[in-house]
């Protein structure tokens, strides 16, 4: 039993191929879909094979198409992306110690704008303020905003009195990593961005591995069983940037040989619990 992986069309582009690549290596197939297909019925078929009901599937996509799959197949896993989970408001106060946006306030898109003055007051530098949204679902884009700027940046999460956003006081942001955890260790990670410029290296220096092993180790709580970690270094300190689902993360240049072994084991192992337990 090894799992099928399942790649939403032109979503991760050439990031995807050195995955797709191991895959292949270790044995197994990936196909590639698109949401619209896997709505028109249950009757899923791949590569010429129709998926059993209770099949081994690891989905990676957008955020629709993955909780698509999760929503309407019983595969195992389907995916990981736990939605609840990865919002600022459940992760922050658990990670909170070593957070980048540690000086911060989450609130809605309307109180924010109601009360513009006092979260420039309490957070803004050279009056400016980091914005981005509580969720996963990227109502607005994570950026620095200046006073000017902060109604119009945050106009399309005023339409619902529920959308919240973090605001939070801007720091600057030197090399990132992505990291990938699983059953509450760190398996590989790589640098996507220094500056804010794409540079994406293989592996991430020890100290960046200890400072993520050293958080988990005091950290209990975890989002899902498998997720990234983004950390970065902003003058010479190292922070937890943000938690983001493994199903919906482009995965960069690192240690993929590890990547497929243990997110397929995981996979394995839950299509066992579930079948066990149906």
């Amino acid at each position: 039993m090894r799992p099928t992986w399942l790649f939403e069309a032109d979503v991760f582009g050439r990031t995807a191929e050195p995955l797709k690549a191991e895959i292949r290596r270790q044995g197994m197939v990936w196909h590639a879909t698109r949401q619209d297909l896997l709505s028109r019925g249950s009757n899923d078929s791949f590569g010429g094979r129709r998926f059993a009901e209770m099949e081994c599937v690891i989905a990676c996509g957008c955020i629709p198409f993955v909780r698509h799959i999760l929503d309407k197949r019983r595969w195992s896993p389907g995916g990981w992306c736990n939605l609840e989970n990865l919002a600022c408001s459940a992760y922050y106060p658990h990670f909170n110690p070593w957070l980048l946006n540690r000086r911060h306030v989450i609130t809605t898109g309307i109180e924010a704008t109601n009360h513009q003055d006092a979260i420039f007051g309490a957070y803004a530098r050279d009056d400016k303020v980091f914005v981005r949204p509580d969720g996963c679902q990227k109502t607005i884009t994570g950026h620095v905003v200046k006073r000017s700027e902060f109604a119009s940046a945050i106009a399309p999460t005023r339409y619902n009195a529920e959308t919240k956003i973090v605001v939070a006081e801007p720091r600057p942001v030197g090399c990132e990593w992505r990291l990938i955890v699983a059953d509450g260790v760190v398996i590989t990670g790589g640098q996507y961005l220094d500056h804010g410029e794409i540079v994406t290296e293989p592996g991430c220096p020890a100290n960046v591995h200890w400072f993520a092993a050293d958080v988990l180790k005091q950290v209990s709580w975890r989002p899902d069983e498998i997720f990234m970690m983004d950390v970065c270094e902003s003058n010479g300190e190292l922070y937890v940037l943000e938690l983001n689902g493994f199903s919906t993360s482009a995965i960069y240049p690192c240690d993929y040989r590890a990547v497929v072994s243990v997110a397929s084991d995981m996979a394995v192992r839950c299509w066992h619990s579930r079948s066990d337990s149906a």
